[in-house]
């Protein structure tokens, strides 16, 4: 049999006992397969429709006049706000303070008196900024109100004049901004956050994963029996111990771009073969990684705490909450490092903005290094240790 052939031979022999081995073991199919198929089921459930809708926010007039009355209805139109009267300020930031509104909208007395005095009425609104997202959409929404408000006010007051509806159209589009959003409309924060969370808890299972398959072999004390299995070659021993688990999780990941594109019924602008290519390529890195964390952890507790490490605290640098250019130099530097960074990036790039391949040229060459770098350090160093660790297995037997 010429080399290429035994190569694959013996490939395939190491691929159906990785195959048998996570099979017979109930315990690691659960942990690295159910396990991460139910919490992407359980935050797609969480995120709903991925809208805010009805955001309790106590609303206290102190005006009462007509013009506090028309808006307080004008918000109360907005499906992502939901006002409740309150009388008592002070009760009302109790209840802020306690979670249990999530914003506190005033109007004080005199408002209509200064606003059509041209003093300038002012609104006062109190937000909890550790809900960032419900109240940056507060802030939104009522801003929203008040401009299209102060809009219709000024263009009653310049047909009072005897201009026109014609010309007051003018005059208001002079002042008036139109706002034009140039990407894919139908995102959301179930988009937002699932688009960043899912792939995350993804890429952990598969850390996990590929950990999980190398130590294995340590607590069954079988390194021999796998180093013959490949026939004495450790590059046939490392891709047929990871492709079974490589194509489960590329399986997983194909599930969650079901959910999103299926589903979810999000648009997907760009090509879903360069999405899905982002995610095969991010899954090769963490395999990767997963190689260099065997080879230099001395203990099968140190890999899986060192994976976990690796892993979980990613998402922070991604630019998922902060974006990049504002962070810190290292901060930066190190987020550049993380193969979920590039994946977040270009997955972004082709729902939004429709990337090709040609498009997503930074993405996938980052990827490629995170691939290449860890796999050239981590084999030949894993290739001695569970060599050592094959002959000590033979001595004892």
């Amino acid at each position: 049999m010429n080399a290429p052939c035994s190569w694959f031979a013996a490939l395939c022999d190491v691929f159906v006992r990785e195959i048998k081995g996570i099979y017979q073991s109930r315990g690691i199919v659960a942990f690295c397969f159910y396990a991460p198929v139910f919490w992407i089921l359980v935050v797609w459930a969480l995120l709903g429709n991925g809208i805010i809708q009805k955001a309790k926010v106590a609303f206290i007039d102190n005006d009462r006049t007509p013009l506090t009355r028309e808006i307080a209805r004008a918000i109360s139109a907005q499906e992502y706000i939901g006002l409740e009267s309150w009388t008592d300020p002070r009760s009302a930031l109790d209840a802020l303070a306690a979670g249990e509104v999530y914003g506190v909208l005033l109007i004080p007395a005199g408002y209509t008196r200064d606003s059509l005095k041209g003093r300038g009425g002012s609104l006062v609104l109190w937000a909890d900024e550790n809900r960032y997202a419900v109240a940056g959409t507060l802030r939104v929404g009522l801003n929203e109100v008040m401009s299209a408000i102060h809009i219709q006010d000024v263009y009653a007051s310049v047909l009072k004049t005897g201009a026109g509806p014609t010309i007051s159209r003018r005059l208001i589009s002079a002042v008036h901004s139109d706002f034009y959003s140039l990407g894919n409309q139908e995102g959301s924060f179930l988009g937002f956050l699932g688009g960043t969370l899912i792939p995350s808890l993804i890429m952990i299972a598969a850390m996990f994963g590929f950990l999980t398959a190398f130590l294995r072999e340590l607590w069954h004390k079988s390194v021999s029996r796998w180093l013959a299995c490949a026939g004495g070659r450790f590059s046939v021993a490392i891709v047929g111990k990871l492709l079974p688990w490589y194509f489960i999780y590329s399986l997983i990941f194909m599930f969650y771009m079901a959910l999103f594109s299926g589903e979810g019924g999000f648009n997907i602008t760009g090509p879903v073969f360069a999405w899905a290519l982002l995610g095969f390529l991010c899954l090769a890195d963490f395999a990767s990684v997963a190689i260099l964390i065997a080879a230099l952890s001395p203990t099968w507790r140190m890999a899986l705490v060192a994976g976990a490490g690796y892993a979980a605290p990613a998402l922070p640098f991604t630019g998922f909450s902060i974006p990049q250019d504002s962070m810190g130099e290292a901060a930066r530097i190190f987020g550049e490092c993380l193969p979920l960074t590039w994946l977040v990036q270009g997955q972004a790039d082709v729902w939004t903005l429709g990337s090709s391949l040609a498009d997503l040229g930074a993405p996938l060459a980052a990827m490629a290094l995170l691939i290449f770098i860890p796999a050239s350090i981590g084999a030949p160093l894993l290739k001695i240790i569970y060599g050592k660790r094959a002959m000590k297995e033979e001595r004892a037997s």
